[in-house]
């Protein structure tokens, strides 16, 4: 990039701007009634934006949840876009790790040519409404993007403007994201907002009492998001006298609803006896559920457990989806040769826990083992399929 200063033109009046982050659009794949609230949140977030008549949003990275998206999620995208746009609304945005092919290409650049967005890696503007200046740089993987943050830089911090990125800051990063995460001291200088992403969380920090925002994803992507943040989010930022306050605006479009027992010491009848007495009172109507245990049985097999009977009793009760995170081990006194009636996903799950002590290393392999276990849909391609595959290790091992 030119190392020439950025320059923007003065703001003559207070406004308001939207930002969001990892819209995956076209996640839950697998989950057909997910993925459509995951489209809904979106376009909700659109709504919000239009009738408040925000002059431009920020988007930093992981518009897609893969670089080759079905057609169905690219005219979903595309319309919503258009909507934007109709109504005089610019969109600036960067790739995030997941809009990457591995052979670098991304449809944020198909985007961009139909003119619905504008690509601000390393392509500062000027947004002709505020007179904000807007740069950023794509998510890159493992620090690879490091030595082009030096070159950016305001000059005259008179001017707002905002830096979008898409990587995990050490000092906020969770602890599977430290290895590949850069430290805050390296955000160029000069900027009035930083405007980040890959980190699933509502965070609002500051540095050097500028504000450092994750607004959240549109829609949590996994088991372990929608138990901890329940449901999505963007942010709103009125900016005021040259200074940025963001807000965050929540997207509650389902109550989620946890039910959660031990099985430690009990057979596989009380366990399934226990969560059908849960999902009773659960009143499940219109809820996302989900359904978690550990423990050792003290008998039997998890297998023995009628999980489904478990959902397809939420699912009648009007449960819009049901969903299981399952750690049970078995009584191994049971039988000398532990690993007999096991399936073979008890049997993977006895091995890895053989080699692998920590929790948290073991959940890693457990991922990969079930993703790289995926079937390609008759509807895709293989080039589709092999995409999806290396989109989603990626996502798992945070590079």
């Amino acid at each position: 990039m030119d190392e020439k200063p950025l320059v923007a033109v003065r703001q003559t009046t207070d406004f308001t701007f939207a930002h969001l982050s990892d819209v995956h659009l076209g996640i839950w794949h697998t989950h057909p009634e997910l993925s459509k609230l995951a489209m809904k949140s979106f376009e909700i977030a659109v709504d919000k934006i239009i009738d408040e008549k925000i002059p431009f949003i920020v988007i930093s990275g992981d518009f897609y949840d893969t670089s080759m998206p079905p057609i169905e999620i690219i005219k979903f995208s595309v319309e919503q876009l258009h909507r934007l746009k109709d109504n005089g609304i610019s969109v600036y945005a960067i790739a995030g790790s997941h809009d990457y092919s591995p052979t670098g290409k991304t449809m944020i650049a198909v985007l961009e040519s139909a003119r619905l967005l504008k690509n601000v890696h390393l392509k500062p503007v000027v947004d002709e409404k505020t007179g904000t200046v807007i740069v950023g740089v794509e998510g890159l993987r493992g620090g690879l993007d490091k030595h082009t943050y030096d070159n950016l830089r305001i000059e005259d911090n008179n001017y707002f403007s905002i830096f979008m990125s898409h990587v995990a800051l050490q000092e906020y990063a969770i602890p599977q994201m430290k290895e590949s995460s850069l430290p805050l001291d390296l955000l160029p200088k000069g900027f009035g907002y930083y405007a980040n992403g890959h980190i699933h969380e509502r965070r609002i920090e500051y540095h050097n009492k500028v504000p450092v925002v994750f607004p959240g994803p549109i829609f949590p992507c996994d088991f372990s998001e929608l138990e901890k943040i329940n449901h999505g989010s963007f942010c709103k930022v009125a900016v005021k006298n040259g200074k940025a306050y963001p807000k965050h605006e929540e997207l509650k479009l389902a109550e989620v609803v946890m039910l959660e027992i031990s099985t430690e010491g009990k057979s596989p009848s009380k366990t399934e006896e226990e969560f059908m007495d849960k999902a009773s009172s659960a009143n499940a109507k219109n809820k996302i559920i989900l359904l978690k245990c550990k423990g050792c049985l003290s008998s039997g097999k998890p297998s023995d457990i009628n999980w489904r009977k478990i959902s397809d009793f939420l699912i009648g009760e009007g449960a819009i989806a049901v969903k299981n995170s399952i750690h049970i081990t078995v009584n191994e006194m049971e039988s000398d040769e532990s690993s007999i009636g096991l399936t073979v996903h008890e049997v993977e799950q006895k091995i890895i826990s053989n080699f692998v002590k920590e929790k948290q290393e073991t959940d890693l392999v457990d991922k990969m083992m079930q993703l790289l276990s995926a079937e390609k849909n008759e509807e895709q391609s293989k080039t589709v399929f092999e995409e999806k595959i290396k989109s989603d290790a990626k996502k798992v091992l945070e590079i």
